[in-house]
């Protein structure tokens, strides 16, 4: 007897180790997926898929990344399976349209419009069904956002972290001796400025140590190590200041090595710069390879393009590289940021946007190759100029910088955190012995009685949603032999520290003497109609409800074989509830008492036929079934 508790211990164990794993894996996706990392991110939903875990979200992730990567051709196979469940939001009968119309589906996409606006959804003018280029990722806000604590009544921007030490450039002038002001705008020049974190006070004291000049200095990326820093500075080395044929300083980009973490030592020009034209913004690759940066020089497509440089290993720089097409546009792309996944963010006035300069992302094939670029939307992006972007490694948190409000020379900096991911969660038990009750069926209903979600407990009776905030829920537990159980709950004022919220559900069990039993009943290949020894069966169940159980409340549940497609065994499913339906209601049933009767298509096969393995016309007919759920007998 100990030998099998110990067993049982030790499965349970092994369960619960394996299920931590699987959210770890979902964790780890959305957090490639919220940092534009999606081929890395596709590939940690489709672990998710064949582990059957938390399926509907992983599926509908990878549909939005196979879009976001412009192949509508794996887009569509994951859409359609998406717009297959109960409950989905709108938004992807949209999305699935596009991606139709993006491989040549016109009609079905016409159709899956239709169904959008039919349920609710609106399409602007400019909207139309093609893939198209430019996407705005952040339709919806999905970030907090405020103004630092240290801004000041000049211009501030270019927050960048590295170690624990905030980088940024200020014009502030309080307890700088030499005060010259730039003639553009009537502030004083530029200073690049190091504090320990956003909440401390500024004083002239935080100026860098060795790079400060009585010129323009800002724009700070330092390299892994930590020992080698490059920013941008008006042409001024050694004391003299490099002009162009017609008397214009431009800009260049330096290196300095670290002394501490304020002052800097041996700042040297790099060999891209040039007078004739800019070269600045610098930003250097997570594994310190490459230079990104901002130039005007000839043979770009626009007024400032972005570049990369080799960093070679002893420092010095390869020929410039353009960044071609897809980032780069007629009007100025500057100030280039690398995260920690290698994606690239950069400002634009050239791409779609919401207003004058908006932050982009990168977005890459499974090669590397620049695809399209995706606007990050509002409340990062503005009606004015919004750029110096830097994202934190944990993908959710960082700093900008804009003009935003009323003085469009007053530059400031702006913290944003992305509001982050809300679930219920819960355990199923039964209410008498506590032990968990798996395979419970859980629907989840907004205020609106939309369908959510729907998924089964596990073996521990566990089971998990995705939700929004500010929404109130009606959460559903089906199980066969016990009582129906709605519970309510909200996700109204919470704070955004609140990332889950609990709820437990007790089932009562029915008395094993009062429950009939009623046997499946089957139907023919393809076929819709009631048989004839279906037909017994349901008399018998019209029997039982009427006269031994007069009170007795069902659900119909209708499944398919595997033959045929997803969508269209889901369509025909539904086809035998309905008959299943309008038989028993036909027969004197009161259609109060059948609070279902839903089609399940191929997805809870009883034989192990799914599509491609070879099985019995006996095998296939188990799964061609109805099955009847008893909620309630009294």
């Amino acid at each position: 007897m100990q030998r099998l508790q110990y067993f049982i211990f030790l499965l349970l164990l092994s369960f619960s180790v394996s299920l931590k794993a699987q959210y770890g894996t979902q964790k780890r996706a959305d957090a490639l997926f919220n940092k534009f990392a999606y081929v890395k991110a596709i590939s940690a939903y489709k672990k998710m898929v064949k582990n059957e875990y938390n399926v509907s979200h992983a599926k509908r992730r990878l549909a939005d990344s196979y879009t976001f990567l412009r192949d509508p051709k794996n887009a569509v196979i994951y859409y359609e399976e998406v717009v297959a469940e109960e409950g989905v939001p709108i938004e992807y009968y949209f999305k699935y349209a596009k991606a139709l119309a993006a491989v040549e589906r016109y009609d079905e996409a016409v159709k899956w419009l239709n169904t959008y606006k039919e349920n609710g959804g609106t399409v602007s003018d400019n909207e139309d069904l093609s893939d198209g280029s430019g996407s705005i990722f952040n339709v919806n806000p999905k970030y907090t956002i405020d103004a630092v604590s240290f801004n000041s009544e000049y211009s501030d921007f270019g927050a960048y972290e590295f170690d624990n030490i905030l980088y940024f450039a200020s014009t502030r002038n309080k307890g700088v001796s030499i005060k010259r002001k730039y003639s553009w705008n009537q502030q004083p020049f530029l200073d690049i400025y190091a504090i320990k974190n956003d909440l401390e006070p500024v004083s002239h004291k935080d100026r860098l140590k060795g790079i400060n000049t009585k010129f323009h200095e800002a724009s700070v990326s330092i390299s892994p190590d930590g020992e080698t820093m490059y920013f941008s500075r008006n042409s001024y080395y050694n004391n003299k200041r490099g002009r162009d044929d017609e008397r214009i300083t431009h800009l260049e980009i330096y290196s300095a090595t670290r002394a501490t973490d304020k002052r800097w030592k041996n700042v040297k020009a790099l060999s891209i710069n040039n007078t004739s034209y800019s070269v600045t913004h610098p930003a250097v690759s997570q594994d310190g390879k490459y230079l990104y940066f901002a130039s005007d020089m000839p043979g770009g497509f626009g007024r400032m393009d972005i570049y990369k440089s080799e960093i070679r290993e002893d420092g010095t720089l390869g020929v410039p590289e353009n960044l071609g097409n897809t980032i780069n546009t007629s009007g100025d792309d500057v100030f280039p940021f690398i995260n920690n996944e290698g994606i690239l963010f950069f400002s634009s006035d050239g791409h779609l946007g919401l207003g004058l300069l908006d932050i982009f992302s990168s977005v890459k094939n499974e090669a590397g190759a620049y695809i399209d670029v995706i606007n990050l939307g509002a409340p990062i992006n503005s009606n004015q100029d919004d750029f110096s972007f830097f994202l934190r490694e944990d993908g959710i948190s960082g700093y900008f910088a804009s003009n935003r409000g009323d003085n469009v020379y007053n530059d400031d900096i702006y913290s944003f955190n992305r509001i982050p991911p809300l679930k219920v969660k819960g355990h199923v038990t039964d209410s008498i012995t506590k032990e968990p009750i798996a395979r419970a069926i859980m629907k989840l209903h907004d205020a609106a009685d939309q369908l959510i979600g729907q998924v089964e407990t596990d073996t521990n009776g566990y089971y998990e949603f995705d939700i929004e905030r500010n929404i109130d829920y009606t959460l559903t537990t089906l199980k066969e032999d016990y009582n129906e159980k709605v519970t309510t709950f909200s996700s109204k004022n919470l704070s955004l520290e609140t990332t889950e919220l609990t709820v437990d559900v007790e089932l009562f069990k029915i008395p094993e003497e009062e429950i009939p039993v009623i046997r499946s009943i089957y139907f023919n290949f393809d076929k819709a109609n009631v048989r004839e020894d279906a037909q017994k069966i349901l008399d018998t169940v019209v029997y039982l409800m009427k006269t031994k159980f007069p009170k007795m409340k069902i659900r119909i549940r209708s499944h398919t074989d595997s033959r045929g497609s997803a969508s269209y065994n889901r369509i025909l499913s539904q086809k035998i509830a309905n008959s299943t339906f309008k038989y028993l209601v036909s027969q004197g049933i009161g259609p109060w008492r059948i609070t279902e009767y839903s089609g399940q298509g191929e997805e809870q096969l009883v034989t192990d036929c799914p599509d491609g393995v070879e099985c019995t016309e006996d095998e296939h007919q188990l799964n061609r079934r109805t099955e009847f759920l008893i909620i309630s007998i009294r």
